[in-house]
Order: C-alpha cells, then structure tokens, then sequence
C-alpha cells in the first residue's frame, strides 16, 4: 500500500502597491476653462477691494439728509443742473427757496446768482453715482419755492444727465435738455425749448405760444393745451408724440427716413405754423378732441 503525501498550498505573497494610473496629456479646453477661471477671480477680488475702497473713500456710502435755504425775494427765474439724482420741484408755504436732498447733500450746490437761483450737482469722481459694477441709487432732493412765485412764471431752465425731474407749476421760458434719465412736466410756459439726446420727456402744458422740439435719441411725448403760434420739430432719431388743440395749422415737413403721421387740419394759409423735420425715427401729431 502507497500513501501519497500533498504538501499544503504555499500562502499568498504580498505585491507591491500600484501607483495612480499615469495621466493623459491634458486637453486644451481645460486649461483654457482654467485659465478664465483664475482670471475672472482675481476681477471680481480687485473688484471687491476697489469697491471696498470707494466705499471707505465716499464715508461708507452713508445717507444723510440735508436742507438748503436761499433768498428768493425777487428772483425771475432758476437754472437747474443735476446728475444722478430724483428731483421734485413744487411751491409751498415757505419764505425762502428750499432743496432738501437726501443722498449725499455734499455733492450739491445751491446758491443765487443776481436774480436766478442756481441748483447743481458737483460730483467727482468717486460721487459720480457709480460704481465698479454699476450705477448706484442717486440721492433724492425736493426744491420747494415759495407759493408767492408762481404768478410769475419764473424763467426754468433743467438740464439733467442722469435721473428724473418732476415739475409742475407757472413758468415763463422752459428751456429742457435731457441727455439720460427722464423729465416730467406739467403746468404753464410761455415759450418752450426742448432737447432731447436720450430718454424721456414728457409734457402737459397750457400757455404756450412759441414751441422748439428736438430729438436725436430718445422720446418726447405729451399735450400743449393752447394752440402755438409756431411750433418746430426736428426728429434725427426717435420719437416725438404730440397733441395739440383742434385747430387748423400750416404745416411743413421734410422727412428723409422714418415717417411723419400728420392728423390735424392743415391749410396753407392758417396763422399758426408747423415745421417738422425727420431724418430717422417717427413724428405724430394728433388733435386734442
């Protein structure tokens, strides 16, 4: 009898531990991806410091609120210069002219020069209203005139860059220009000056014997409660929509582009007297029925 003897299995040897598989070559988009990543963090880090800083420049973008009095006994008329700013002009029960403005009243000037009243802005800088990512809030400023005024019809002229103005009341030459933002007016004038670079004017006004309308961006839109005795157009680009009282007017127009939507009573002959000009963008002029 034979035994066959089977020696037991040899245990298991311990290998070496593998490394990471080696890396491919690295794609093009990703470093490109990676690329703009790394630069659009370090825009919005200087950004965040340079806002940081204009913050610390400007008092930490506080808002104060401040009243200005001027003399206004015997005045005829006040100019008014804003950017970046909403401002509200009314008569009240006061003695002297009144800007309160609630924003940043440093920025603001408001003074009389002989016979006018003078309200500016004076922004550097850094109280432009803007900052590194875009337009901040504007201040907010109210001019109160005293009631006695009114009668008057105070020679107006507003200029605003960048905003609102909202004014209704008595005044004699209106004189507008809007480059950003938009003007609100209601009222009387005596005469009328618009000039409009971009936004929006809109008017409703009695009174008006003399009226000038131009437009090479933007809008003007409104009524005129009495018949002018000439009015003007000239339309480059944009829009002008007026309604005037019923009445029959001689009417002239030139329009090289856009179109002239003409529905009041014409003749050739009428007193009252209407050219307008349109090289792009549209005119309408309808009746008040």
């Amino acid at each position: 009898m034979t035994i066959t003897m089977t020696p037991p299995p040899l245990p298991p040897q311990p290998q070496p531990p593998q490394g990471p598989a080696p890396a491919g070559p690295r794609r093009p988009s990703s470093t490109v991806v990676a690329v703009i990543a790394i630069a659009l963090g370090a825009v919005l880090i200087l950004g965040t410091v340079a806002t940081s800083a204009f913050a610390a420049v400007r008092g930490g973008g506080a808002v104060r609120t401040q009243t200005f009095h001027v003399d206004a006994d015997g005045i005829s008329g006040y100019d008014v210069d804003v950017s970046a700013a909403d401002l509200t002009i009314i008569y009240g029960d006061v003695e002297d002219a009144q800007l309160n403005v609630e924003g940043s009243p440093d920025d603001w000037r408001f003074e009389r020069d002989e016979d006018e009243l003078s309200i500016r802005t004076d922004r550097g800088w850094f109280g432009s209203g803007w900052d590194f990512f875009g337009p901040e809030a504007g201040d907010r400023a109210v001019l109160t005139l005293p009631a006695a005024l009114e009668r008057y019809g105070l020679n107006t002229s507003l200029s605003l860059s960048a905003g609102s103005i909202t004014a209704d009341g008595s005044f004699g030459e209106l004189e507008v220009d809007l480059s950003a933002g938009a003007i609100d007016l209601s009222g009387t004038a005596f005469e009328l000056d618009v000039d409009v670079s971009a936004g929006r004017t809109s008017l409703d006004l009695a009174g008006v014997r003399e009226a000038d309308v131009q437009v090479s961006a933007g809008a003007v839109d409104g009524r005129l409660r009495r018949a002018p005795d000439a009015l003007t157009v000239d339309v480059s680009a944009g829009r002008v929509n007026l309604a005037l009282p019923d009445e029959t007017y001689a009417v002239t127009s030139d329009v090289s582009a856009g179109g002239f939507d003409n529905r009041l009573d014409t003749a050739a002959t009428a007193p009252r007297t209407i050219a307008v000009s349109v090289s792009a963008g549209e005119v309408v002029l309808r009746p008040v029925r």
